[in-house]
């Protein structure tokens, strides 16, 4: 114990030193694996981000047509019944609906193959249509609640739903079904491609990006649609799939074959992240460089003080030494006389 007494006051300032670079080590080494974790979960964290995004954009649009679809077709039963059909060309004349191309009705009250009207927005009333594309697509598309209404069974799902058969033609269709839950007609609209595309896509996107995203993130956030085909409909026509950092998703409900894509135009999640991390730990070196430098720099003047110190010692020593040499052969003289 006390060899090891006497080796520390001998290398006092080493021991201070390693006092000071030991706890400085383990600092850096702590703050290396912090910050690559946390370089991990930054990328992960944006990436998630950028997918919530594009989520909440599917919902919306969803949100957009269910609402439509049950404010314009959401037909009481009593006009199927009663023969009052025309009641829904004056419902859609007072509340024009958007984004639909067209507006039809099926009716199974008088005859179960169900008789079929389209709205004709010139004359404001209910015709029979002309035999076309558009009148085959809303046939295929009601034939399973035809089946339903034939069968009189009670459909488990009522509400909304979508048809997609024929992706010139989307078609939303709404059951209407009297007290005993027995479908008595369909009503349904065949959605306008372009006013998805021109108009609701648009105002969909920079609304979300300003909810979702700061000024300064949105900017550089590209937002792309493409359709069923692989075609761009919107955004920078360089989109790639495989890009680092972007995420893709399909829309949900109609134009399901659609997909939404969004990345950054400057760092991607993982580059952002990695240039974060060189910075962090470039500037931690540096600062443990800095501090070690002064803590170096405090060790050299105390090691200096140290040497003077062992110096006025010595002096002192040597200079008792040589004064008490000559004292004590005057003493002894003096004795002596």
């Amino acid at each position: 114990m006390e060899k090891l007494i006497n080796f520390l006051k001998r290398h006092s300032l080493w021991v201070g030193f390693m006092a000071v670079l030991i706890p400085l080590m383990v600092l850096l080494g702590m703050q290396y694996v912090w910050l690559t974790k946390l370089e991990r979960m930054s990328a992960i964290a944006h990436k998630v981000a950028l997918q919530n995004y594009l989520e909440a954009l599917g919902t919306e649009i969803q949100y957009f047509y269910r609402t439509t679809a049950e404010r314009a077709l959401n037909l009481p039963a009593s006009m199927f019944l009663q023969g009052h059909l025309e009641k829904a060309a004056l419902h859609w004349k007072k509340k024009p609906v958007k984004g639909a191309r067209r507006l039809f009705i099926f009716d199974y009250s008088k005859d179960q193959r169900g008789d079929i009207y389209v709205y004709d927005e010139e004359r404001q009333r209910l015709v029979i249509p002309l035999a076309s594309n558009e009148s085959l697509a809303m046939m295929v598309a009601q034939t399973p609640w035809q089946i339903h209404a034939f069968m009189k069974n009670k459909p488990e799902l009522v509400g909304p739903v979508a048809d997609e058969h024929d992706p010139r033609n989307r078609i939303i269709l709404n059951p209407i079904t009297d007290d005993n839950s027995h479908i008595v007609g369909v009503a349904g609209m065949v959605l306008d491609e372009g006013y998805f595309r021109e108009e609701l896509l648009p105002a969909t996107i920079e609304k979300a990006v300003e909810h979702y995203f700061p000024a300064e993130a949105g900017e550089d956030l590209i937002v792309t649609v493409r359709d069923g085909r692989d075609r761009t409909v919107l955004g920078p026509k360089e989109w790639q799939s495989d890009r680092e950092g972007a995420v893709t998703r399909a829309i949900p409900f109609v134009f399901t074959d659609w997909s939404l894509g969004l990345f950054s135009r400057g760092s991607t999640p993982e580059q952002w992240a990695r240039t974060s991390f060189a910075f962090n730990m470039t500037l931690s070196a540096l600062l443990a460089f800095v501090l070690l430098g002064g803590v170096i720099l405090a060790l050299r003047e105390a090691n200096k003080a140290w040497k003077l110190s062992e110096m006025k010692s010595d002096f002192v020593s040597n200079v008792s030494h040589e004064l008490r040499t000559p004292l004590a052969s005057i003493r002894v003289f003096a004795e002596l006389l």
